[in-house]
């Protein structure tokens, strides 16, 4: 019996090998596997990215939501860059 981590891992695989992970997509989950115990601002990713905020936003809800769920919410802190109280986002520990 697989368990949901096992069943989310096993879809997550089957739609980057299929190439239906886009390029910005891979962009911003390549940064968060680098950094696994780091989470991030919506600013934060867009600068280490190179794209625009409104991107990386779309891009980020796109993470979160079934069928892949790679994105959860950590909790609040200042962003680094704007100084101002954030809900960052981090991957999710398989």
């Amino acid at each position: 019996m697989n368990t949901a981590t096992e069943t989310r891992n096993a879809a997550f695989f089957q739609i980057r090998a299929e190439g239906k992970i886009t390029r910005q997509q891979s962009l911003i989950l390549a940064l968060f596997e680098a950094f696994p115990q780091n989470d991030f601002s919506i600013r934060e990713l867009a600068i280490r990215c190179e794209l625009d905020t409104a991107t990386v936003s779309a891009r980020l809800h796109e993470l979160k939501t079934f069928p892949l769920e790679l994105i959860e919410q950590a909790p609040r802190r200042s962003c680094s860059i704007s100084g101002r109280s954030i809900t960052p986002l981090r991957l999710v520990l398989l």
